[in-house]
């Protein structure tokens, strides 16, 4: 099956609470999606963060390499929240978080 990648990169959004840094962003639901394609969401290293929400849902804890089996829960627009412990006291975060966000499409072509 072929797999088409969308990255999301720049612009998080990050706060950071107490010992905690929480990462938000938005997208829009990809286009052309066949009744058999599947989107995943992957988010690597795996270990990155703590707690991945989509849409206001906690989605289950990530085995190494794998990615969160998503195509259902996609709405028109929707919110992805990364929960990562934060490594150092900082008045600033990043543009992006220290890791890889992505949407994996499997088609069936």
């Amino acid at each position: 099956m072929p797999v088409h990648t969308i990255r999301l990169r720049a612009p998080w959004h990050c706060l950071t609470e107490g010992e905690t840094t929480i990462w938000r962003r938005l997208f829009g639901c990809p286009t052309g999606l066949g009744h058999s394609d599947r989107v995943r969401l992957v988010v690597e290293p795996s270990n990155a963060a703590t707690r991945v929400d989509l849409n206001g849902r906690l989605l289950p804890p990530l085995s190494q390499g794998a990615g969160f089996l998503v195509t259902g829960a996609l709405l028109a627009r929707n919110e992805v929240v990364l929960y990562m412990k934060s490594t150092a006291a900082t008045e600033t975060c990043p543009a992006e978080p220290p890791c890889q966000v992505r949407l994996e499409i499997e088609t069936s072509d």
